[in-house]
């Protein structure tokens, strides 16, 4: 299957990289073109998570679907995900916002803790590009299990990045597409 959708940004997000910048603490990823981008590993991690939570009922491995290892054993996945280069909404660029750590006893801020994070705006868009291969044997249950998944995003969005829980990294998805290619 050849999966393609756009993931829009409905809240801020932020997904990190590394930057050689002293004066941010946080930064956005960054491809080796210089442009703002959601690592495939990352979107594959969500999805996948997701699978784990909610596919109880469907009769799929998901070991055999997104490959394991477990010691000297192991398997590849049968599911590859795109990285995908971040499109600004007109007019908008990465914001830069500022918090400060939490005292874990005394639940107020820190002192002498203050830190910077680099912020994709709201309606911020990437493509969400994936294939998947459909053995014979596992051919029905894969492909209900992103069936389900994919319906799920359509109606109640997808969670990336950090400070998730904290409202940032809500996305919808929108113009979905899925091709079947036999080889």
């Amino acid at each position: 299957l050849r999966i393609h959708a756009t993931l829009k940004a409905k809240t801020p997000l932020h997904v990190g990289g590394h930057s050689d910048r002293l004066d941010l603490d946080m930064p956005l990823a960054v491809n080796g073109r210089g442009e703002f981008y959601i690592p495939g590993t990352s979107l594959a991690g969500v999805l996948r998570a997701w699978m784990e939570r909610h596919l109880d009922a469907v009769d799929v491995d998901l070991l055999k679907l997104w490959g394991f290892q477990q010691g000297e054993r192991g398997a590849a996945s049968r599911v590859l995900v795109e990285d995908a280069v971040v499109t600004l909404p007109a007019g908008l660029s990465d914001e830069l916002w500022d918090g400060v750590g939490i005292d874990r006893q005394w639940g107020s801020a820190a002192r002498t803790i203050k830190f910077d994070r680099s912020i994709l705006p709201r309606d911020t868009t990437f493509p969400l590009d994936l294939s998947v291969e459909l053995p014979p044997e596992h051919e029905k249950p894969f492909q209900a299990a992103f069936g389900h998944l994919l319906q799920a995003v359509k109606e109640d969005g997808l969670v990336l990045g950090a400070a998730g829980t904290r409202g940032l990294g809500r996305l919808s998805l929108e113009g979905l597409s899925i091709r079947r290619e036999d080889w």
